[in-house]
């Protein structure tokens, strides 16, 4: 590891340390998301509530999956909670529910408003009381002024009120049997919020308040409301719905890192950190190709050395030779005579193939057959054989060009 990547390691730590550190002396905001659920213990989860349900009904089980799909297990007589501003209400489930209230059994539904398909059947309607409804999950209730009073009608239970933010009580019972349904809540104002409505041989007890049931109310001076409205429950078995608050979601270790802020980031910073390191520093590291020169071609040089040799020892004859042999091999390659006599026929043809003077390759001819026999000769003498022989070459060339 290079000094530079060291520097840049130790920085990247130094960052995280001081993050985490910020990180845990930040104070974390409260939660205020509507989820109902109660594995949450922020203010408007069910945490609370799930605390308290074997000193409300000793007897008691949570439902995790559709009442379509609970019913069959469900014979004895009992109460079925659901608290959920929007419960998942599919109209299978919906017929079964009906079903089970029409044996005596017992339903309390803490809704914002009536499923459609039990509206239907039981005569009932809502009605939103403004025009504008802000939904808590964007909403600190401590922030927000206009409060609701809200009270029981039974005679004994008249004289306490509690009170409720209007903007977590968005609708109110408009229209329903009266035959059939006991009012057993209001506001101050007369909105009907709470009522137990009588099917078959059960009641569905329909509360328009569902937040009244969170944590938040619970650990307050509301907290005897809640207990007090499911005390209108006859005491026995009673199944708490999990399905429509969610809780039955599977148990996997990103929901939990998603529900908390800091781990989140934590968790998407890591992650992006990852896509920059397959990205830049996850190529393959290699030590630099050297540059390979292509091989030099010492020929030339080594005749060059070669001549110099024989030319510093002063055998020009031996010289003039292999320049001799060196001619007659180019007159084979290029021109396809015989070099075994340089007679005059031979010498006509190579003028004419060559297109050189006569004259030139007579005296050519001339100083091979000298230096075939003689004995040595003089610089000056290695000098002009090697002119003649240049002429034919460079002739040639300007021959060959034309």
């Amino acid at each position: 590891m290079s000094k530079q990547e060291k520097i840049g390691l130790g920085i990247c730590i130094l960052a995280l340390l001081l993050f985490a550190v910020l990180e845990y002396n930040r104070k974390m905001p409260a939660d205020w998301s509507s989820t109902f659920s109660f594995q949450d213990k922020i203010p408007f989860g069910l945490y609370v509530l799930k605390a308290e349900q074997h000193r409300l009904f000793p007897n008691n089980q949570e439902v995790k999956n559709s009442f379509y799909e609970a019913y069959p297990q469900i014979t004895d007589k009992s109460n079925f909670i659901i608290i959920n501003p929007n419960p998942k209400s599919d109209q299978t489930s919906i017929n079964y529910l009906l079903k089970y209230v029409e044996k005596g059994n017992s339903v309390f539904m803490a809704v914002n408003g009536f499923p459609k398909p039990l509206a239907d059947t039981l005569k009932l309607r809502s009605k939103a009381i403004g025009a504008e409804f802000l939904w808590a999950a964007m909403n600190k209730p401590s922030e927000i002024s206009k409060q609701q009073k809200t009270y029981f009608t039974d005679k004994s239970l008249q004289q306490k009120s509690y009170n409720f933010h209007q903007d977590l009580m968005p609708r109110y019972v408009k229209n329903y049997q009266k035959s059939k349904t006991t009012v057993l809540g209001k506001t101050k104002s007369g909105k009907i919020n709470f009522i137990r409505v009588q099917f078959g041989k059960g009641a569905f007890y329909f509360h328009l308040v569902p937040h009244a049931f969170t944590n938040y109310y619970l650990l307050n001076e509301n907290r005897a409301y809640a207990t007090t409205a499911l005390s209108y429950l006859p005491n026995r078995k009673t199944y708490w719905d999990t399905y429509s608050t969610g809780d039955t979601k599977i148990n996997h270790p990103l929901r939990y890192i998603f529900k908390n802020e800091a781990l989140k980031w934590s968790y998407l910073i890591l992650l992006f950190s990852l896509l920059i390191y397959l990205f830049i520093g996850g190529k393959r590291r290699q030590r630099a190709i050297p540059v390979v020169l292509p091989p030099k071609n010492d020929q030339l040089d080594f005749a060059k050395t070669l001549g110099r040799l024989y030319f510093q020892q002063g055998n020009h004859l031996e010289i003039a030779q292999k320049k001799s042999t060196y001619f007659l091999a180019h007159i084979k390659s290029n021109f396809r005579l015989s070099t075994e006599s340089f007679d005059a026929g031979f010498q006509q043809k190579l003028a004419e193939k060559s297109g050189k003077e006569l004259v030139l390759i007579q005296e050519i001819c001339q100083k091979i057959t000298l230096y075939q026999n003689a004995k040595s000769i003089s610089a000056t003498e290695l000098v002009d054989f090697s002119n003649l022989l240049q002429n034919f070459y460079k002739n040639e060339m300007s021959a060959g060009t034309r």
